[in-house]
């Protein structure tokens, strides 16, 4: 039994100085490399610091970017928003504003209309007013049409005193039984009227209304021919004068 303790404790004992052995071989290797394995490390630290940070950094690049866009992109369409709706009020205000003229106008005309210039009251005037000169008009074209009237009437009385008399003057001229007339020719179209009454028949009629009838002496008949034949033809030669 001690025997084998024995044995045990020196296989324990040559086992750890073979692993002392090989911990001082294992450390005089790493001392042996030491630098190079120092700068291989540091050059692993350093490309993996450099490719955490770069990591990070893109990562943090990165989110950077896109809260940028996504602020930028809220930005724009808050203010295209505030755009658009400033544009509906402008639309709105320009469009009510519109309106609110188009109702002004129609009620001031509404209003002018109705109690300022009555426009049917108006029209009703103007009817009237029209109709009255109408009546005005035809009185006065009536007044003037009488007045015309009598002035005619008044012309022509005074025209037939003045003719009468002449014509009580002109008695000699008319017809006799014997001898026609100055105004009643025997080869004559028509005769001279006067007032569409034949020239002779005023004659002798101003004639008897003026002489009261006589019976002729032969004396007087003779001598009234020969006057009356001298003024037929005197008056006969002078009318061809005049139409020579």
């Amino acid at each position: 039994m001690n025997k084998k303790v024995f044995k045990l404790q020196e296989e324990l004992l040559e086992k750890q100085f073979q692993l002392e052995e090989e911990y001082y071989f294992q450390v005089r290797e790493t001392e042996k490399y030491w630098d190079r394995d120092s700068k291989c490390a540091l050059k692993i630290q350093s490309i993996y610091k450099m490719f955490t940070l770069r990591q990070r950094f893109t990562k943090l690049k990165e989110s950077v970017i896109k809260i940028q866009t996504r602020f930028r992109g809220f930005l724009s369409r808050k203010k295209f928003q505030k755009k658009k709706e400033d544009n509906i009020n402008l639309m709105n205000v320009k469009y009510f504003s519109q309106q609110a003229i188009t109702i002004q106008k129609i009620f001031r005309g509404f209003y002018q209309r109705k109690f300022t210039h009555d426009f049917y009251a108006r029209k009703k005037f103007l009817q009237e007013l029209g109709d009255q000169n109408t009546r005005f008009q035809g009185e006065m074209n009536q007044i003037a049409d009488e007045e015309k009237v009598e002035e005619k009437k008044r012309q022509e009385a005074q025209a037939r005193e003045e003719f009468t008399q002449l014509a009580s003057n002109l008695h000699h001229l008319a017809s006799t039984h014997q001898i026609p007339g100055v105004y009643n020719p025997p080869y004559a179209i028509s005769k001279p009227t006067a007032f569409n009454i034949e020239v002779e028949t005023h004659l002798k009629a101003t004639f008897k209304a003026n002489y009261a009838w006589k019976p002729p002496t032969r004396k007087s008949i003779a001598t009234f021919q020969i006057k009356q034949n001298k003024k037929i033809i005197s008056t006969q030669s002078s009318i061809k004068v005049n139409q020579k």
